[in-house]
């Protein structure tokens, strides 16, 4: 049962560091400190690949890159209540430095072995800082809704 908890939990915070990653990325596209939301970015680069680009229209790589960022947020939520029933630790430290680790999983190491991504030795400075930030902001909400629910679902 207390697997299922965490698991839930991380999941559902998940979804809330997903949206809250998504509001920020929105904000600074919008206001130009982001050139391009990366999981628009993502989105583009899958699309080349597989032939689809002639077929969807701007609104429809958006809402597929929100998706599929809101998948993954979802999933890696849950990888973080697994993490957190093996090992605890406080909400705040945890959830940095899962998101530090998305990062480095994720933008330092898939990505740019998958062709998706240019790796962060090729990046200017504030674009690796703004994207470990930007990281680092979700594991810390994944983790302190995740304590939250699971607060309430113990209860």
């Amino acid at each position: 049962m207390r697997l299922m908890t965490e698991l839930l939990a991380g999941a559902l915070g998940g979804v809330a560091g997903a949206v809250t990653m998504t509001a920020v990325r929105l904000v600074g596209e919008q206001t130009g400190l982001i050139e391009k939301e990366l999981p628009l970015y993502l989105e583009q680069q899958l699309e080349a690949r597989t032939g689809m680009v002639e077929r969807t229209d701007e609104g429809e790589e958006r809402a597929l890159a929100q998706g599929m960022h809101l998948a993954m947020g979802t999933t890696f939520g849950a990888g973080y209540g697994l993490l957190h029933a093996a090992t605890g630790g406080p909400p705040l430290v945890a959830g940095s430095l899962y998101g530090l680790g998305l990062y480095v999983l994720n933008l330092a190491g898939a990505g740019p072995a998958l062709n998706l991504t240019p790796p962060p030795w090729r990046e200017d400075t504030p674009t690796v800082g703004g994207q470990m930030l930007i990281h680092i902001l979700y594991g810390t909400v994944t983790a302190l809704v995740a304590e939250g629910i699971r607060g309430r679902l113990r209860s």
